[in-house]
């Protein structure tokens, strides 16, 4: 019984993991006052540093031709004050790595939940696993 709900423990958590992802923060280069098109897109979770020394995070709302972005705040960051930007972005490796480890949790646990039940018929001759006792 623990075994089931250990399994049900984790496909919750597998679920979770699938959807979330692993993510992680990744540098976009700056040149000429402005970033890659492209690099940047509506929707990104991104950390600025600007070169006033504020560090900023934020989600993109807008993104105007690679010089300047608005976030979430109506804040406008152009690309020339800042002096590093990084973009979370799925690290496919990292999610696959995860998603493996909790996948053998899930198969281990079924593993034991079988063997405890044919632990149980051998050693006990019972009902619980489809055999017919003889009579007393």
């Amino acid at each position: 019984m623990r075994a089931l709900r250990l399994v049900q423990k984790s496909s919750w958590l597998l679920a979770f993991a699938g959807l979330t992802g692993c993510t992680g923060y990744q540098s976009v280069p700056l040149r000429d006052g402005g970033f890659p098109l492209g690099a940047v897109r509506a929707g990104d979770d991104v950390r600025a540093a600007m070169r006033s020394g504020e560090t900023l995070a934020f989600e993109v709302v807008s993104v105007e031709g690679g010089t300047s972005m608005t976030s979430a705040s109506g804040i406008r960051i152009a690309a020339t004050d800042l002096a590093s930007l990084q973009i979370a972005r799925r690290d496919p490796q990292k999610t696959q790595m995860a998603l493996s480890v909790i996948g053998g949790v899930l198969a281990a646990a079924l593993l034991i939940q079988n063997a405890d039940v044919v632990v149980v018929c051998a050693q006990y001759d019972t009902n619980y696993c489809g055999n017919v006792l003889p009579p007393p």
